[in-house]
């Protein structure tokens, strides 16, 4: 068998970084609390599009400058083309 993480160590990991899924229980436990993963990950989602979105419009922006320095590229070639003859 592998070894495994203490269970109270792996819940501090999860409250730390999605805190809003755990909860204390009155015994003094964590648990996670299963009802809210829909929401978190619909959030997770939303955020995702969002970032997605961003990213794509910069690639368009980034192709659009390849393809301008490519034709500057281009008309450069074509002047000193000219100027060796």
């Amino acid at each position: 068998q592998a070894p495994s993480k203490p269970i109270g160590s792996f819940m501090e990991e999860a409250e730390a970084m999605l805190p809003e899924l755990v909860v204390t229980r009155p015994d003094g436990y964590k648990a996670v609390n299963y009802s809210r993963i829909p929401l978190v990950t619909l959030q997770a989602v939303t955020e995702l599009a969002a970032e997605n979105e961003d990213l794509r419009s910069q690639l368009h922006d980034l192709e659009t400058d390849l393809a301008a320095l490519r034709e500057s590229v281009a008309a450069v070639l074509r002047d000193l083309a000219a100027v060796r003859r």
